[in-house]
């Protein structure tokens, strides 16, 4: 096999091992069940891998991958991508020119602001709402809560998709919690 660079990078802080790390391989020529493999390897929440663009106005593709599945998109392997490109100099953008990175999800801009550190600011498409069509007792099943507990579920999607549940808290107060989409079937 080929040599790779993988890179570990801390986002969400200026202090090495600190924040949120991801991996960041130079993926072109790999497979996915090698991507995979990698990504299990690392042993990170998601390792992510830089392609040549589809469209060559962009400037890298990313694939993104837990140790257990590829996503279309995820926040901090995507800010990570954008910190190896910029910072090692892999691609050329004109001044005050977003990065833009192809995800499965869509494009994705992401400003950069010189600076020591640099600072990189995405954008992520607007979130889409949808109903859940899985009954509220069930949902009240899953996490080990009363029925009378859960009082809204929903679905929100902006790359990834999540079941947002409302919950009413033993003393009567709410607080929002989340748990995975896959588990609804009927939704």
């Amino acid at each position: 096999m080929t040599p790779r660079t993988i890179r570990h990078v801390d986002a969400f802080t200026t202090r090495p091992l600190e924040g949120n790390p991801a991996a960041v391989v130079d993926g072109d020529g790999l497979d996915a069940a090698l991507m995979q493999r990698i990504a299990l390897n690392q042993k990170l929440s998601e390792t992510v891998f830089l392609l040549p663009p589809r469209d060559p106005a962009n400037h890298a593709r990313l694939r993104i991958f837990t140790p257990a599945v590829e996503l279309p998109f995820a926040g901090h392997p995507t800010l990570a991508a954008a910190h190896v490109l910029d910072s090692e100099g892999l691609v050329t953008r004109g001044a005050g020119e977003p990065l833009r990175l192809e995800t499965d999800a869509g494009l994705i801009p992401v400003e950069v602001r010189a600076g020591d550190p640099p600072l990189y600011t995405m954008t992520q498409r607007p979130p889409a709402f949808r109903p859940c069509a899985t009954p509220l007792a069930e949902i009240a099943r899953w996490v080990s809560l009363r029925p009378e507990d859960v009082t809204h579920a929903e679905y929100v999607d902006t790359g990834i998709e999540w079941l947002i549940v409302r919950v009413a808290s033993f003393d009567g107060q709410l607080y929002a919690g989340t748990c995975e989409a896959g588990r609804d079937q009927a939704g």
